[in-house]
């Protein structure tokens, strides 16, 4: 538990949780304006001005439960809970659900997608010597998992409506009538969808997938989308020929009716840097003299100001041979010349 050496200026209204509020000690004393507060189990707070009040906040709840003891040279400090969904957003207002959060929220989706066990993880995490960190990692997730499930109770959240579907298939309780099988937006899918499309194909051998998608547009990872599946179409979804098994075909569909060849061709020595995504041609839909790609740097706070300024721009040469804008936020690549 760290210790603010700073008074918390009274806010007003019904977030005033102090007036003129004493520096107060539960632990090592941090002299000097503090980087991080470490808050137990709560997490932690970058010691900002819009964030002093909600740290306050968050020890008046811990002191409500009987699991924080604070002490203070004035007497007179009033401390005011508010309810968990409100603490919440307001961590989420000053930038505390960090990228930690977001991982363990992916690694959730993809661990109840795949129907694992945390054992599982664990056994593999070992014979890859993935070492402390990992075990660490593992732990702090089983116990997130197990307050995640208790907290369903009797629900249902979206991997398990899937995984139970695949069950009833697999276990025959459904019998699918579909001898093609159509799937869009391939590249978006996950190890839990798959076994289903995998799980229906088997009802019938004469069964097909026919499936659409582009792995370069693969972008949510995060909800549990896993790219593996499509660059291995064949041995996850082929069928057997002549004592061959994996059969499929591919039939790309390289032209693009968006682009012109300066975004087009950028774009694909971009996405090719990455030695994950399947390598294709692209023909663009025209050629162009002009630059069409612009670079826009900026930071969060003039985001907006960079693209405004950005669009005018190309407004203004509309008619005259002006490109597309790229407008990466926060930050921009320049692309190297060819």
């Amino acid at each position: 538990m760290a210790v603010v050496k700073h008074p918390v200026e009274d806010r007003g209204g019904d977030d005033r949780i102090a007036e003129d509020a004493a520096p107060f000690s539960d632990g090592p004393e941090l002299f000097g304006k503090p980087k991080l507060l470490i808050v137990d189990e709560l997490g932690y707070l970058p010691f900002e001005p819009d964030a002093a009040h909600l740290f306050f906040q968050l020890v008046s709840r811990r002191y409500e439960r009987g699991a924080l003891f604070v002490t203070s040279n004035k007497p007179h400090v009033t401390l005011r809970p508010i309810p968990d969904i409100e603490v919440y957003d307001r961590v989420a207002e000053v930038g505390v659900v960090d990228s930690f959060t977001s991982l363990m929220g992916t690694f959730l989706r993809h661990f109840k997608n795949g129907g694992y066990r945390v054992e599982d993880c664990s056994d593999k995490a070992q014979t890859l010597e993935m070492g402390k960190r990992a075990e660490a990692f593992l732990k702090i997730f089983g116990a997130v998992f197990r307050e995640y499930q208790a907290r369903l109770g009797d629900r249902i959240d979206f991997e398990d409506m899937v995984n139970r579907a695949t069950a009833l298939v697999e276990s025959g309780r459904y019998q699918s009538p579909f001898r093609h099988i159509l799937v869009d937006e391939f590249q978006d899918i996950s190890t839990g969808r798959a076994k289903l499309i995998q799980a229906l194909k088997r009802q019938h051998s004469d069964a097909k997938v026919f499936a659409v998608g582009d792995d370069w547009q693969s972008i949510y990872r995060f909800a549990g989308s896993d790219i593996h599946i499509m660059r291995n179409f064949g041995a996850e979804f082929g069928g057997a020929y002549a004592g061959a098994t994996g059969v499929h075909r591919t039939v790309d569909l390289g032209r693009t009716f968006r682009s012109v060849d300066k975004i087009a061709l950028a774009a694909r020595r971009f996405v090719l840097r990455n030695p994950a995504q399947i390598t294709k041609m692209v023909i663009p839909a025209g050629e162009t003299d002009e630059p069409s790609i612009r670079i826009a740097w900026t930071r969060r706070d003039t985001g907006e100001k960079a693209l405004n300024d950005a669009v005018a721009a190309l407004s203004a040469t509309e008619g005259k041979g002006g490109g597309e804008t790229f407008h990466p936020d926060p930050w921009a690549i320049s692309l190297p010349e060819a």
